[in-house]
């Protein structure tokens, strides 16, 4: 299992223009190694390095493994482009990437050695407790080297050894936006705070975007990535919450529906929703809760998400789902539950099978759910009393 440490760096102005320096040969040699991506048509890495690896040290003055990680670096990235059908348009000179042959972490006296296109250089880190405590007695494998600002960070990798399993049965987890998670223990983490957030920062781009001045764009740059640092720092918080929950109540397994594509699959007329929707971080989540799940023991597994907030968990059947209320009314069971909660029950027993789905009862059609935010048509079913 292999870590992230984020460590700030005490730079004086000849490191700082070193790496910058260095940022900047590594991302043209980048850019040179995707052209040559391009012509040849692969991704192969051993093959760009073939072609491209003379030239690209010739021309920005890198040293050997610094050109091999810029190699790497475009041949992962259009690997992964290729499977997300997606473009690499191109690289900027924001991070450096190292390995152990130009990057050590020297423990005595808390600092760095890296190599550069201006020569070796040490930087000592600015480090917390929770670094110290992280890197005591490792042994990092990589790191990359990260403008932030005006300043650079480091973000070093290292190997821990996995905890034994805890053994117990699974806790489910429904991710959404009205409420971020729901657990199938009853605990329900909303997101009222996060979509206030999303909605002030939307109305505040799109009225410095209208004006267009210098002023405004100025604002916009300084206003760039607040709301980013505030989502991740909202995700881990839940994270932590779902591994508390899940330990405390004797849980070996996170079951997480697979929710890859949902965005292309919810797209809808609401302007307003599909921002929500494509502003959705349940992966950023998913990721932060999988990785501290490693850390206390437990697992994590992902399932088919079909119909698990429209089947009834007690029967089986098919129910009537309200997305603007919230409920799932069962006529079969004449019951009406927690839409979320509900969910979350399914993804604990672990989801609903392809072809078990019974239609429900009482003369109610399939056709006739209730509309939904994803797009499905309004109809005149009648509200049950809650």
């Amino acid at each position: 299992m292999q870590r992230t440490i984020k460590c700030p760096m005490l730079s004086t102005e000849a490191v700082r223009n070193a790496l910058r320096a260095t940022a900047e040969a590594f991302a043209n040699a980048a850019n040179d190694v995707l052209a040559v991506s391009r012509a040849l048509k692969t991704s192969n890495k051993v093959t760009l390095q073939h072609a491209a690896y003379r030239k690209i040290r010739e021309k920005h003055g890198l040293s050997a493994n610094l050109a091999i990680r810029a190699i790497a670096r475009v041949a992962y990235a259009v690997k992964v482009a290729e499977q997300r059908e997606r473009y690499v348009s191109g690289f900027k000179p924001t991070s450096i990437d190292y390995d152990l042959r130009i990057f050590a972490w020297r423990p005595q006296d808390e600092s760095v050695s890296l190599t550069t296109v201006s020569g070796r250089i040490h930087v000592p880190l600015k480090l917390g407790r929770y670094q110290r405590e992280a890197l005591a007695g490792k042994s990092p494998t990589c790191a990359r080297v990260v403008r932030q600002g005006t300043d650079w960070v480091i973000h070093i990798v290292v190997d821990e050894t996995e905890p034994p399993k805890q053994g117990g049965p699974p806790l489910g987890i429904d991710l959404g936006i009205r409420s971020i998670a729901t657990l199938s223990t009853g605990r329900k983490i909303s997101g009222a705070k996060v979509r206030a957030i999303k909605d002030r920062y939307a109305r505040i781009r799109a009225s410095l975007q209208s004006k267009g001045t210098h002023g405004a764009r100025r604002l916009l740059k300084r206003l760039s990535g607040r709301e980013r640092r505030y989502i991740a720092w909202m995700n881990h918080n839940v994270s932590k919450a779902i591994i508390r929950d899940a330990v405390a109540h004797g849980r070996g397994i996170l079951r997480f529906e697979d929710l890859r594509g949902i965005r292309a699959r919810t797209k809808t007329w609401s302007r307003h929703l599909n921002r929500m929707i494509s502003g959705w971080s349940f992966g950023e989540l998913q990721a932060f809760s999988e990785y501290k799940a490693l850390r206390a023991g437990l697992s994590t597994e992902y399932l088919n998400p079909a119909w698990t907030s429209e089947t009834h968990h007690a029967c089986g059947r098919r129910g009537v789902r309200s997305f603007a209320k919230f409920w799932l009314y069962c006529p079969t069971c004449d019951r009406v539950e927690d839409a979320d909660k509900n969910a979350a029950t399914n993804i604990e027993a672990g989801g609903v099978r392809a072809g078990e789905i019974p239609a429900v009862r009482n003369g109610t059609r399939i056709g006739d759910v209730l509309v939904g935010f994803f797009g499905n048509r309004h109809t005149s079913v009648k509200s049950p009393a809650l």
